[in-house]
C-alpha cells in the first residue's frame, strides 16, 4: 500500500494508537475483575487446615465446596513432622458460619472420573463456628482405585461360581448330564403316557357313542313312563285321598255328636243314677248275706238248728 503525503487519514496516528491500546487495556481489566470477583478473589478468607495421611490426590488451587458450591480453594500443602501432609484452605468469610468444630473434609472427585475436590460437611448448629487456622477432620474419599477393588471383589466370586458351573457342565458324569438323561427318561414316558391317554380318551369316546345314546333313549322312555303315571296315576290317588278325608271329616262330625249327646244324657240322669245306686246297696248287702249263709255247714247237718239270723 502507498501511502500518499498530506493523506488525512493518517493524521494523528500515533494518538489513535493510544487510544486504541488504552480501550483494550480497559476491556481486559474489566474482563480480569469480573473473573476475579466471580473466582471469589476479592473476598476475605480464613484460613483452615485439615491433616491427610496422603497427598494423593490433593494439590494447591483445589476447589474446595461446600454442599456443591464453591467456597474457597487450597492454599499450601507440606509435610509435618510426623510425615502427614499438613493442608492449608482459604474459605470465603460469609460462608465461614456453617464451618463449625465437628465438620469433616472429604475428598471426593466430580463424577467418575472427574477433578478431585474438597467437599466440606457442615457441622451441628449447637457448636461453636471455627476459628481462624482451626483444624477440622479428614476423610479420604473413594478413587478409581477403591472403586475397580470393590468391583474385582464382587466379579470374581461370580468368575468363580460360573467356571465351577461350566466345569459341572462340561463333567460327563456331572449333574447337569444327569439331568439330561433323566430329562429324556422323563419325556419318552411322557409320550408313552400321552399315547395310552389318547387311546383312552377314544375308548371313553366310543362308549358314549354308543352306550351313551341308549342309556338316554332308556333315561328318556323312563322319564315318559313317570310322566304317564304323574298325570293319570296320582290325580286318582289325590281323588281318592280327598274323598277319604271327607269321610273322616263326616265321621268326626258324627263322633262329636255321639259324644255331646252322651254327655247330655248322663247329665240329665246324674240324679237318677245316684239314687238307684242308693238303693241298691242294701240288695247287694242282702245278697251277700244269703250267699254267706248259704256258705255254712249247718245246712248238711240234720241234727243241727238253723242259725238265727240278725234283723
Amino acid at each position: 500500500m502507498n501511502f500518499v503525503a498530506g493523506d488525512s487519514r493518517f493524521g494523528h496516528l500515533r494518538l489513535k494508537l493510544v487510544l486504541f491500546f488504552s480501550v483494550a487495556l480497559l476491556l481486559t481489566g474489566i474482563v480480569m475483575y469480573t473473573l476475579a470477583v466471580q473466582q471469589g478473589y476479592f473476598i476475605p478468607k480464613t484460613a483452615v487446615t485439615f491433616e491427610a495421611d496422603s497427598g494423593t490426590d490433593l494439590h494447591v488451587g483445589m476447589p474446595v465446596k461446600l454442599s456443591g458450591f464453591p467456597v474457597g480453594s487450597v492454599e499450601s500443602m507440606e509435610l509435618n513432622s510426623q510425615a502427614h501432609v499438613h493442608v492449608v484452605m482459604l474459605i470465603g468469610n460469609p460462608y465461614m458460619h456453617w464451618i463449625r468444630t465437628d465438620s469433616i473434609a472429604v475428598l471426593q472427585k466430580e463424577g467418575l472420573i472427574g477433578d478431585s475436590i474438597i467437599s466440606l460437611q457442615a457441622g451441628s448448629p449447637d457448636l461453636p463456628a471455627l476459628a481462624a487456622y482451626g483444624s477440622i477432620k479428614f476423610q479420604a474419599g473413594r478413587g478409581l482405585a477403591d472403586i475397580a477393588e470393590d468391583v474385582r471383589n464382587q466379579v470374581v466370586p461370580v468368575i468363580h461360581e460360573l467356571n465351577t458351573a461350566l466345569q459341572d457342565i462340561n463333567a460327563p458324569q456331572g449333574n447337569f448330564h444327569r439331568t439330561l438323561s433323566e430329562s429324556r427318561i422323563l419325556i419318552t414316558e411322557l409320550r408313552q403316557t400321552r399315547a395310552r391317554t389318547d387311546r383312552l380318551l377314544d375308548h371313553v369316546d366310543h362308549l358314549l357313542q354308543q352306550d351313551g345314546r341308549s342309556t338316554l333313549v332308556d333315561a328318556d322312555k323312563s322319564l315318559l313312563d313317570s310322566q304317564h303315571l304323574m298325570r293319570q296315576e296320582i290325580p286318582q290317588l289325590l281323588n281318592q285321598s280327598t274323598i277319604t278325608l271327607q269321610h273322616l271329616d263326616q265321621t268326626n262330625t258324627a263322633l262329636q255328636q255321639t259324644i255331646f249327646t252322651t254327655q247330655a244324657l248322663i247329665d240329665n240322669n246324674a240324679s237318677r243314677i245316684h239314687k238307684t245306686l242308693e238303693d241298691g246297696d242294701p240288695l247287694i248287702l242282702d245278697s251277700t248275706q244269703l250267699v254267706h249263709s248259704a256258705t255254712l255247714p249247718w245246712l248238711f247237718r240234720r241234727s243241727s238248728s238253723a242259725p238265727t239270723t240278725s234283723p
